[in-house]
């Protein structure tokens, strides 16, 4: 039976899930799991505790790091999406995919962190020099910058 079909069954019997019954699946399985669930606004609830039950038992693991990182968007916790996705980058390094850098940039634009912004997005491009979306961000961040800069000057 397929975790998805053991996590429906469970939450209708006993409103929760128990950490063994996660242990017994992949950490891919468990995204893929989730992301089902997602696709349900009734489950998501249950796909956010699958979720941290996955990271407390795969902390390290690409996928859980992934997925957790697009939980913790939907909730708007910024805070979160930028420590899963920053592990996430320093585990895949150059394998990071564009899409990546650019939910981190925007979880850091939402914390107000554009320094740090502009150095997600410069380490994106120097692997993804032709994403048109990452180019459309430095140019975003250096007008929010460069206005932020202009509006100091005039006070």
């Amino acid at each position: 039976m397929s975790l998805y079909q053991q996590m429906l069954d469970q939450k209708l019997a006993t409103q929760f899930f128990q950490q063994g019954l996660i242990k017994r699946f992949e950490p891919q399985e468990i995204r893929e799991t989730i992301q089902v669930l997602l696709a349900d606004p009734a489950h998501h609830d249950l796909a956010h505790a699958l979720g941290d039950a996955g990271m407390s038992i795969y902390p390290e693991s690409e996928d859980m790091l992934a997925i957790c990182g697009l939980l913790a968007a939907i909730r708007e916790d910024w805070d979160m999406v930028i420590e899963h996705l920053l592990m996430l980058l320093a585990i895949r390094e150059q394998r990071t995919d564009a899409l990546t850098y650019q939910v981190l940039v925007h979880a850091l634009k939402q914390r107000m962190e554009y320094e740090a912004a502009l150095n997600v997005l410069t380490l994106g491009l120097q692997h993804h020099p032709d994403t048109p979306e990452l180019i459309a961000e430095v140019h975003s961040l250096n007008q929010m910058v460069s206005a932020m800069a202009d509006q100091k000057r005039a006070q």
